[in-house]
């Protein structure tokens, strides 16, 4: 699995394709893994819902399909989308669980 924690195009830069030329060349760079990304649960109360929407469309559009797994992390819900096959909740929780062991800085936050 490779995890896309955090993946934006800085703003000025948007509406030219590149956002979607990148997520492909990170398919292609990673043959046969799965690709996951996490998002803001959309939640038609959060004052950002319509950026939660688009973000959410703009996956979709890429070939990501939602999974099940949806996790809490500093008061905002979220949900993990993936490319190339589906994840569960015990496989995350692994991954998390070895990067942590091999990264144990990753446990701080």
């Amino acid at each position: 699995m490779v995890h896309i924690i955090y993946f934006a195009v800085e703003e000025a830069l948007r509406g030219r394709g590149l956002g979607s030329r990148i997520l492909e060349e990170m398919r292609r760079a990673n043959p046969g893994k799965r690709l996951l990304v996490d998002i803001e649960e959309p939640f038609g109360a959060a004052p950002n819902n319509a950026q939660r929407l688009r973000r959410r469309d703009f996956y979709l559009r890429c070939g990501y399909r939602e999974t099940a797994v949806r996790y809490p992390w500093r008061g905002v819900d979220y949900v993990i989308l993936s490319l190339g096959g589906t994840v569960t909740d015990e496989e995350f929780g692994r991954f998390w669980e070895a990067l942590e062991a091999e990264m144990p800085v990753f446990g701080t936050y």
